[in-house]
């Protein structure tokens, strides 16, 4: 099955492991040779992040930053855009009381689940 177009794919989540990862893996592979930019923003402060899921990203073809900073901030967010060519975009963004998801496209851009 062809992936749905996907133009760029940004990830912001408070960390990266590879039991997770696995999950997502092959789809996210699919995107990428599709021609899909998939970037990351990850932190460290829970100590959960792994160099072997960051890797395995990179090895995708992914654009990968991390926060190191702990004294100040604390990243713990969990947000996935998807960018389309056609101009719909959706966003999923996720907190311990839900996920709220939305076309970027529509005027009202967030509905929660």
């Amino acid at each position: 099955m062809m992936p749905v177009p996907l133009a760029r794919l940004d990830l912001l989540c408070a960390f990266v492991r590879h039991s997770g990862l696995r999950l997502f893996r092959s789809e996210l592979e699919a995107r990428a040779r599709a021609g899909a930019q998939v970037r990351v923003i990850a932190s460290v402060y829970t100590g959960s992040t792994e160099r072997r899921a960051l890797d395995a990203l990179i090895a995708l073809g992914a654009q990968v930053k991390v926060s190191y900073e702990i004294a100040r901030t604390r990243l713990h967010a969990k947000a996935w855009l998807f960018h389309r060519d056609s101009g719909l975009h959706t966003a999923y963004i996720g907190s311990s009381t839900g996920v709220l998801y939305g076309d970027i496209a529509d005027s009202d851009v967030l509905r929660r689940v």
